[in-house]
């Protein structure tokens, strides 16, 4: 086979494979998640840890998950659609600090907003073909009396909700 039929196959599988994923990205699907269950997940992990929790729970915006053990006090939401709702959270969270956002395992002033979102696009485009659909959430978190770098929150994954 010659170099440039080889390149050419190699393209043309590519466009294949783009195609078919955009088709599959921008099909009608079902794009919510379980913001209870994350939120559940949450309580559960901080409990855990040795927190005793709280949550509000908010119409339009995802619920906030209070934790106390001993001094240290966190507020810890959904930090997902961050850019949204960051000066809310910040206004939410005051006087506990600055809010920062961790997103596997790395701590950030600012949500990592194209990084989330590739990775919460392929996670739809698995659900859409009957795989996991799952993706790792990023928390958007508040601490007074600890450093909230201390906590762990590695392991909690939102899913897509799969049409009825």
């Amino acid at each position: 086979m010659a170099k440039n039929d080889l390149r050419f196959s190699v393209l043309l599988a590519l466009a294949a494979v783009l195609t078919i994923g955009l088709k599959v990205e921008l099909a009608a699907f079902n794009r919510k998640t379980d913001s209870r269950a994350l939120t559940r997940m949450l309580e559960a992990h901080l409990a855990a840890q040795g927190f005793s929790t709280r949550y509000e729970l908010h119409a339009n915006q995802s619920d906030v998950v209070e934790a106390v053990r001993g001094a240290c006090r966190l507020r810890v939401r959904d930090g997902t659609k961050g850019d949204q709702f960051d000066k809310v959270f910040a206004r939410q969270a005051n006087g506990l600090g600055p809010v920062r956002y961790v997103f596997h395992g790395l701590w950030l002033a600012r949500p990592p907003l194209l990084w989330m979102g590739i990775e919460r696009s392929l996670a739809h485009m698995s659900a859409r073909l009957g795989l996991s659909g799952q993706y790792q959430t990023a928390f958007a978190i508040a601490a007074r009396g600890c450093d909230p770098a201390t906590i762990n929150l590695d392991g909690i994954h939102q899913t897509w909700m799969r049409s009825g």
